[in-house]
């Protein structure tokens, strides 16, 4: 074990899962009656970090499971707009009505979302609305 002083120690993690640490979102951030919206849906935080699924929801033919994710798009469209019907601009979104005033957030988005024309309506309003400190384009690292 390195550094060895770690294997001299009782200390354990608290158990996070399914209190302050949520795996398989897509689905359950969108779904006001998910563990996640049961839990913590009201909460404000401090930190966010995430990789939304960068994937796109078809209108022509849906998937059952993108329903929550399509039926809050369509609820929330004049108020976020997004390009392409992009999941992953969704929970940016979405991720402002759970972080607090002074709140960092870190999402692994596609690079896409700050280039492609068709996306405009999205990224004007969110660096309009939110104060981005910096974002990093790894495109170029592939």
């Amino acid at each position: 074990m390195d550094p060895p002083d770690l294997s001299n120690t009782n200390f354990k993690l608290p158990k996070l899962r399914g209190s302050n640490v949520f795996g398989g979102m897509t689905n359950d951030f969108f779904n006001t009656g998910s563990e996640f919206h049961q839990k913590l849906g009201g909460t404000k935080f401090d930190w966010l970090v995430g990789n939304p699924p960068w994937i796109e929801i078809n209108e022509e033919k849906p998937r059952p499971e993108d329903r929550p994710a399509r039926d809050w798009m369509n609820a929330n469209a004049k108020k976020y707009p997004t390009g392409g019907n992009q999941v992953a601009e969704l929970f940016a979104w979405k991720a402002t009505e759970h972080i607090d005033a002074k709140a960092s957030v870190g999402l692994l988005m596609p690079a896409m979302t700050l280039f492609k024309a068709s996306l405009r309506p999205f990224d004007r309003r969110f660096f309009a609305r939110l104060k981005v400190s910096a974002v990093v384009n790894f495109a170029n690292l592939a």
